[in-house]
């Protein structure tokens, strides 16, 4: 099936999941893995609202639109394409889905690793609503996302289904601490320098305090590195850690996040180094309460979304 797009023409037969340059990075812990993901057009770049906590600074700096190779016309036509066959036929694309991920814990069984699949490499589905006989039906397949939602949105996930939560503008000291109780993760976008292609980087914060929680207690979080690799496990991450990412999507985008309170600036990271370090401490002062539960989605809401999309 040929599927028309603003970006050209994408032909269904094409696969659904594959592995980016990040999702093949899998050094140390992460090296017994083999992580492969399904990336299709974010927020509504395909006609369709693909995710529904998304904010104003994440559509800006979206990694899943204006990053890398996202901004060429023929990997648009791809996520464009996945996304319109995920709507517009669904019981397709659940078929090739499966035969899919059937094939991969087939290639990871021989080659004696473990599979892991990002389901949600650019968008935000509610998987375990929308289609929850996919962990059942895969068992040994250890599935994972970031999600702009909060724990109490997704309180609960399959076994294989870890979750790591996205900073935003509107995150709250209270959002962050609920976060942390639930043994999930947060993950931070920094200003820090991301120069790959010349193999230079910013420092990252060694740790990232936040003031305003409630009981008027100091969150401080340990960071990791999450541009080492992609697969946010807590095997790999371990539990309560700040992922920190560089700031990326070019640097007037990243400019405009960090000014949106979407992106945190680290002072120690505008430095450039042959290798990625940690160094200083980032402190941001957030309100204990704020308006996230006005602009983003209860659960109510998200449980008549995976209605309508099932």
């Amino acid at each position: 099936m040929i599927i028309d797009t603003n970006y050209g023409p994408w032909n269904s037969d094409r696969p659904l999941l594959s592995a980016n340059s990040k999702l093949r990075k899998l050094p140390g812990a992460a090296a017994r893995y083999r992580a492969i993901g399904l990336a299709m057009a974010p927020a509504g770049h395909s006609g369709r609202q693909m995710c529904p906590w998304s904010t104003a600074g994440c559509r800006a700096a979206c990694n899943g639109f204006f990053s890398g190779m996202n901004v060429t016309r023929t990997t648009r036509a791809a996520l464009v394409g996945r996304a319109r066959l995920f709507h517009e036929h669904r019981a397709g694309f659940v078929e090739k889905l499966f035969r899919e991920l059937a094939n991969f814990a087939k290639l990871c069984a021989r080659s004696g690793v473990i599979p892991a699949v990002r389901m949600n490499v650019s968008t935000d589905i509610v998987w375990e609503r929308i289609l929850p006989e996919l962990f059942a039906e895969f068992p040994r397949i250890q599935f994972y996302d970031y999600t702009a939602a909060l724990p109490r949105h997704r309180p609960t996930t399959p076994a294989n289904y870890a979750l790591s939560h996205s900073w935003k503008e509107t995150t709250t000291a209270d959002d962050v601490a609920s976060i942390i109780d639930a043994g999930r993760n947060l993950v931070v976008p920094f200003d820090s320098a991301w120069i790959p292609q010349r193999g230079l980087y910013g420092a990252l914060p060694e740790a990232l305090v936040i003031t305003g929680a409630r009981a008027a207690r100091a969150l401080r979080l340990r960071c990791v590195n999450g541009d080492r690799h992609d697969l946010r496990l807590p095997a790999v991450d371990g539990r309560g850690v700040v992922v920190a990412l560089h700031g990326k999507s070019g640097s007037a985008r990243v400019d405009d996040a960090t000014a949106a309170g979407f992106m945190l600036h680290h002072a120690e990271g505008a430095a450039l180094r042959r290798r990625m370090i940690f160094r200083g401490v980032v402190e941001t002062h957030r309100p204990a309460a704020g308006s996230l539960s006005a602009v983003l989605p209860t659960a109510a809401d998200i449980g008549a979304l995976a209605g309508a999309l099932a």
